[in-house]
């Protein structure tokens, strides 16, 4: 279980630090009305959206060491459970905010 453990905490992690980097390139972006610049963190944000869910894929590929088409399926089953999972969490959140308004 602690395999399990590493990957999950490293994962995460991995998100909040792109999440983090994708804000504030956003936050730099808004700052800068036009030009080269622009497109530059346009560009490193668009990277780092594409490159979150392709680095997750190719750590479960390599972690548990399975073939492509059974890690594709891990990949979407796994990713399809934690979006619900997240969905409630928020739907909770949002009714426990309104309700203590």
């Amino acid at each position: 279980y602690m395999e399990h453990l590493i990957v999950a905490l490293h994962s995460h992690a991995f998100l909040c630090v792109c999440l983090l980097l994708v804000v504030g390139l956003s936050e730099l972006r808004e700052l800068l009305v036009s030009g080269f610049l622009h497109s530059i963190f346009t560009g490193a944000e668009r990277l780092l959206l594409v490159w979150m869910p392709v680095y997750l894929w190719l750590v479960l590929k390599r972690v548990y060491r399975q073939g492509w088409f059974f890690t594709s399926l891990k990949f979407c089953i796994v990713g399809l459970a934690y979006l619900v999972l997240l969905s409630f969490a928020a739907l909770f959140n949002l009714a426990f905010n309104l309700v203590a308004m």
